[in-house]
């Protein structure tokens, strides 16, 4: 082992016994299961109820010597006299034996999972024996969710979704066209599909589903600029959206059946009309974000961005988490110190799976190098912005009531604070004593970026902000061993290095007193997070605009004045609307009172043309 990895052991292991870690969030691939147990004895055997139809039909012999032919057998009888115990046994017989084919040969697991759609989808909306009410009738909608949902996922596997037909085992091809239109994803929208019930979610604390019809899915769509230069905004591992597909199959005809394929966004439609009915979706809102965040190497991400700020650049960026809506405002989260956007899993899944919520916000992730100085990481988070508006929608962040809400944590707090704030020359004053047009021997480059450094104006679309934990005085954890162990390990960008250097080094005789020794070298941002650093003494002082509204949230795991890093005196502001107070430590982030207060924030904002603020 190299003795940096060490040292970076050393200093993970007392910094997470202080201050905590996000779960780290991933999926366990789990055998499909029907939740009505009395049905299924095993994930191998048929129910009984399922044995009794095969032994009526004088089947049960053929079935342990050969269920393809028993199946095959039990769907030509039932196509010339159906019953409903019949359809139930071919429903669950071929759901069973598709998901043991589908591994081997997909293409004709697709049959078995045909038919069992196509037993189920009657037994539903054929059958007028079948009371809505009815326990059997949840047990059909499960057959149905169920057959769907293997037959999307093990279709997409195949070179050309949607297949043109559904086939079955011994009936006609059922004809398949996509419907389009409000609220619905196009067939080639999506590269893979995730099914709800193959997979347990772990690091996040409640999974977010609804009971209904259709089949719940994750849809994975990967971004491609040729098509839309927005995409560049999506995750790189892919776009990862809830998807509801619902089948519906028209009634027996002259001119035969066909199947319509509804490819459902069950974030924005609650419901779906068939035969006259409006029928509830399925979904599950959580099953996309843990795939999503299973999928990315975030921790070793936000790793790299404290101690090798060069190494993370490219994974630095606002990250759109659905398609961009104009009528949405953006909600940004801006995650802090040695952490990555995962920080946010579980906010992001309790906040999105509120009707009201995701009707009027749209969520965006910033991940940007935390190992940069704050100036540093702020004129970069501005550059991020500038890109992303410029590109999605410049028309609409140019008028006077552009919205947009900014949630940090801990430093990115301090940051979130800084996008709201106008510097003039107080923080470029706090460091040297003669003005930044006086200092020479910069290229246009190098002026321009230490510029965005130091001046900036408060973004006039960011309306709203929330702080977490946030030390705008600072936290004495810096200035400790274990916070000067933590900086040494920091490695800065070479143009960072070289133009502190440059700024000292040819301007010693200009800076002020203090500033001297806190630029002895070029500081971290966990030297810049001291109470004695005069950079973050000066953004604290800075007032935010007033069109902005502040709310602060605090840490106290034990009633006391600190988090257990920030002290209260750090966190607290005197301009806040409203101030909470969680019964937990610094990494607040996730804690239920913390969600339920990001709740009612985003409930109060005021819609346009209405009065009222967030406040307490």
């Amino acid at each position: 082992m190299r003795p940096l990895s060490l040292f970076v052991m050393l200093f993970c292991a007392g910094w997470l016994t202080v201050v905590g870690c996000a779960p780290r969030v991933g999926l366990n691939e789990t055998p499909a299961t029907l939740r009505f147990r009395e049905r299924t004895a095993t994930e191998t055997s048929l129910s009984e109820v399922a044995r009794a139809e095969l032994r009526f039909r004088e089947l049960g012999g053929t079935w342990e010597l050969d269920r393809v032919e028993a199946l095959h057998e039990m769907h030509r009888q039932l196509i010339a006299n159906p019953t409903t115990s019949g359809y139930f046994a071919l429903a669950e017989a071929c759901l069973m034996v598709g998901r043991d084919r589908v591994s081997s040969d997909p293409e004709d697991a697709l049959r078995y999972f045909g038919t069992a759609l196509f037993a189920s989808h009657d037994l539903l909306f054929l059958d007028t024996q079948l009371s809505t009410w009815s326990r059997r009738h949840a047990i059909a909608v499960e057959f149905y969710n169920a057959s769907l949902a293997e037959w999307m996922v093990a279709a997409k596997s195949l070179p050309e979704f949607p297949p043109r037909a559904i086939e079955t085992l011994a009936g006609p091809s059922i004809p398949v066209r996509v419907a389009e239109g409000k609220n619905r994803w196009p067939a080639d929208y999506f590269s893979e599909f995730f099914a709800a019930d193959h997979y347990n979610v772990r690091g996040i604390a409640h999974r977010h589903r609804l009971d209904g019809l259709g089949a719940s899915l994750a849809g994975r769509h990967y971004p491609d600029e040729k098509i839309d230069a927005i995409e560049r905004f999506y995750p790189t591992h892919g776009l990862h959206l809830p998807v509801t597909a619902v089948a519906a199959i028209t009634p027996p005809s002259a001119a035969g059946r066909w199947a319509e394929l509804h490819l459902l966004d069950p974030a924005q439609i609650s419901e779906i009309e068939i035969q006259e009915k409006k029928i509830p979706l399925s979904a599950d809102l959580t099953l996309p974000i843990a795939v999503c965040l299973a999928n990315t190497n975030l921790e070793q991400q936000g790793n790299q961005g404290l101690f090798d700020v060069e190494a993370a650049e490219p994974y630095a960026g606002i990250y759109l988490l659905s398609p961009y809506d104009p009528d949405k405002i953006p909600v940004l989260f801006v995650h802090g110190l040695w952490s990555s956007a995962q920080v946010w899993s579980n906010a992001l899944n309790d906040l999105h799976a509120i009707p009201e919520i995701r009707e009027r916000y749209q969520f965006w992730s910033c991940m940007y190098p935390t190992g940069l100085p704050i100036l540093a990481a702020g004129g970069k988070i501005r550059t991020m912005l500038d890109d992303v508006i410029a590109t999605v929608d410049p028309e609409r962040f140019a008028r006077d009531d552009a919205e947009m809400i900014v949630v940090g944590h801990s430093m990115g707090g301090v940051l979130t604070r800084s996008l709201t704030q106008a510097s003039g020359t107080d923080v470029w004053d706090t460091m040297f004593q003669v003005p930044f047009d006086s200092v020479e021997d910069l290229s246009a480059e190098d002026r321009e970026y230490i510029e965005r450094m130091f001046f900036f104006e408060p973004l006039p679309f960011v309306e709203r902000v929330v702080l977490i934990c946030a030390p705008h005085r600072g936290s004495t954890m810096s200035d400790e061993f274990i916070g000067r162990f933590g900086s040494s390990l920091v490695q800065l960008p070479t143009r960072l290095v070289r133009l502190g250097r440059h700024l000292r080094g040819e301007n010693l005789e200009n800076m002020q007193p203090d500033a001297k020794q806190s630029l002895a070298s070029v500081p971290t941002s966990i030297d810049v997070l001291s109470p004695s650093n005069p950079i973050l003494q000066a953004l604290a002082d800075l007032p935010v605009s007033d069109a902005v509204e502040t709310h602060v949230i605090l840490g106290s795991p034990d009633g006391g004045p600190s988090d257990g890093v920030v002290p209260h005196t750090s966190s607290r502001l005197l301009d806040a609307v409203s101030e909470r107070i969680v019964p937990y430590g610094h990494d607040a982030y996730d804690h239920p009172h913390t969600i339920r207060e990001l709740e009612r924030i985003l409930r109060a904002h005021p819609r346009p043309g209405a009065a009222g603020e967030a406040e307490e």
